[in-house]
């Protein structure tokens, strides 16, 4: 039996898709007015909303049509298109996810290839049926290739896997999020496939994708943005969950910052801080976190770490430093120093 809709097909869309709509618009804006997160991954989530936006007025228009007596033309074209976003927005979020990493030009053309050989097999479909077709009932069925749209997806979803586990290793407070927005995407393509859920991965992938946004814009105001060190926040945070009578902290300042922004301007200052947080983190990395709490002042905190162990990563990194032209002076404070 054939269910009809009296609805404009305005108001069904709007209807259909509110949820997804409503949180796209309003990710789009917020992610466009945000001045914290870097503007390459600006670039794709908004490219990431509005793709989604587009998959749910495309997938509103094709349940549209489903419903008619028998397929068109019309349905066949909204279903590809619907077919060839999908992974569009699932290669924008690969790309945000990527954004912490150097990527290859070969990579990213092989992404874009696999998204035109996608959108290439979904439009013949509505000639020669390749990929699905509609039987005269209006069901939608699978052609010859219809399962290589799921390898295609299957491909984004493993380089997915891949970086956020390299990522997992730099930043797990971000990686958890990005793991929750990839389980979601699992989750919900054989779900809406199988199980006939209509709107469920748009949905899904747009929730998700919202929530990864946000932890990363949290953990932007726990970062220092130019060498991705937590801050003075994360430093007081941490010290209210630790026990200060087994806590250390070196405080190290780079000498004479103030005269290479003089004299060499800030370009040079940069390069004398990332310099040295580069020996730091080789030094001390797995001793202690380390915090960047001043423009030319780093500190590391210790929790039960002995003192000959602190003092001989003091001289590894001061030895390494010995190699560049910049100074650091460096005080360390013990447990029983340290104000309670």
């Amino acid at each position: 039996m054939i269910t009809t809709f009296t609805l404009p097909v305005g108001q069904f869309i709007f209807t259909a898709n509110f949820a997804t709509f409503f949180i796209s618009f309003i990710m789009i804006f917020f992610v466009a007015a945000n001045k914290i997160i870097h503007k390459k991954q600006l670039k794709y989530f908004s490219l990431a909303y509005a793709t989604l936006l587009l998959c749910g007025v495309f997938e509103s228009l094709v349940f549209y049509y489903s419903l008619k007596s028998e397929p068109c033309l019309e349905e066949y074209f909204f279903t590809a298109v619907l077919y060839s976003l999908w992974p569009l927005s699932l290669v924008s979020i690969l790309e945000i996810i990527s954004t912490t990493k150097p990527v290859r030009r070969t990579y990213r053309i092989f992404l874009y290839i696999l998204i035109f050989l996608n959108s290439t097999l979904n439009f013949l479909s509505c000639a020669d049926k390749i990929v699905f077709y509609y039987t005269p009932d209006n069901n939608l069925s699978g052609g010859v290739l219809w399962f290589l749209p799921l390898v295609f997806v299957g491909i984004y979803l493993i380089l997915m896997i891949f970086n956020t586990s390299w990522h997992f290793k730099t930043n797990i407070w971000e990686s958890i999020p990005a793991l929750f927005l990839i389980t979601v995407t699992i989750i919900s393509i054989p779900l809406q496939y199988y199980l006939k859920q209509h709107f469920l991965i748009t949905t899904s992938i747009t929730m998700a994708l919202t929530f990864y946004f946000l932890a990363i814009h949290i953990q932007f105001f726990r970062h220092d943005p130019l060498t991705q060190l937590h801050n003075r926040k994360s430093l007081f945070l941490d010290l209210k969950k630790l026990n200060r009578e087994n806590i250390s902290i070196l405080t190290c300042k780079i000498e004479n910052l103030d005269i290479f922004i003089d004299t060499s301007g800030i370009e040079a200052s940069d390069l004398a801080v990332l310099s040295t947080v580069k020996r730091m983190e080789d030094s001390f990395e797995k001793l202690g976190r380390i915090y960047r709490t001043g423009t030319d002042e780093i500190k590391i905190l210790f929790n039960k770490k002995s003192t000959d162990e602190i003092t001989a990563a003091i001289d590894i990194f001061q030895n390494k430093m010995n190699s560049t032209p910049y100074s650091v002076s460096c005080r360390l404070e013990l447990p029983k120093k340290i104000d309670q």
